[in-house]
C-alpha cells in the first residue's frame, strides 16, 4: 500500500474552499485519525508541533493520493517548501504514524511547522475545525509548549497588550519593525490567494 497523507487544517475536506478542491481533486478519504502534537492557529491557517506529551493530539484526516509521484511537489509548492522555495521554510514534510480511529495505524506523510519561536493561538482540542473554542494568543519560546510564566515579562505584557507578533517567515527582511514584518507575512500568506495548512 502507498504510503498516505495526513491533513490536519486548511487542506480537511470541512475546512476547504472552491480555491482548493482543485488541489485535492483525486484524494480518496480513508478514514479519520490522529498523531501525537500540538496544534497552533496563525490565522490564515494552522502548524502542527510533534510532542511527546500523552496528551497533547492533533486530529486530521488521511487521504490516497491519486499520483503520489506528481501530487507530492505541488502539496510542497503549496506548502511554501518545495524544490524553489527559500530557506528555512515553515513547513517541512515527514513521515508519521497515525492512529487512526478504527484502532490501525498508518504510515503517512505529514507537514510539520518548524520555525521557533512558535506565535499563535494553540488549539487545545487539536482539532483545527474547533479552532475558534481555543484559548487567547500564546508565545512559545520551546516546544512542546511552554508554560506562560517561562516568557519573558516584557514578552508576556506585550501579547496581552496587543496580541502576538506576527511569524518571522526567513525570507523576511530584518528591519525589527513590526509593521514591515506584518506585511511580509501577509504577502506570503496572500502570495497565491490560497492559506496555507
Amino acid at each position: 500500500m502507498d504510503l498516505l497523507m495526513f491533513v490536519y487544517g486548511t487542506l480537511r475536506k470541512d475546512a476547504r474552499g472552491q480555491v482548493l478542491s482543485p488541489l485535492c481533486r483525486g484524494w480518496v478519504f480513508k478514514r479519520y485519525g490522529s498523531v501525537p502534537g500540538e496544534l497552533y492557529d496563525f490565522g490564515a491557517y494552522p502548524g502542527a508541533v510533534p510532542s511527546a506529551s500523552v496528551d497533547a493530539r492533533i486530529l486530521g484526516e488521511l487521504y490516497e493520493l491519486p499520483d503520489p509521484a506528481t501530487m507530492l511537489p505541488l502539496i510542497d509548492e503549496y506548502e511554501g517548501c518545495g524544490e524553489g522555495d527559500s530557506l528555512p521554510q515553515e513547513f517541512e514534510r515527514a513521515l508519521v504514524e497515525v492512529d487512526a480511529e478504527d484502532g490501525s495505524v498508518a504510515r503517512a506523510w505529514i507537514y510539520w511547522y518548524r520555525l521557533r519561536p512558535v506565535v499563535g493561538r494553540r488549539v487545545a482540542s487539536g482539532d483545527y475545525l474547533q479552532r475558534y473554542r481555543s484559548g487567547p494568543w500564546t508565545r512559545y519560546e520551546s516546544v512542546p509548549s511552554a508554560p506562560e510564566d517561562d516568557q519573558p515579562q516584557s514578552d508576556r505584557d506585550r501579547d496581552r497588550e496587543q496580541g502576538p507578533q506576527a511569524p518571522r517567515h526567513p525570507s523576511a527582511p530584518e528591519t525589527g519593525r513590526d509593521s514591515e514584518l506584518e506585511d511580509h507575512v501577509r504577502r506570503r500568506r496572500d502570495q497565491d490567494d490560497l492559506p496555507a495548512g
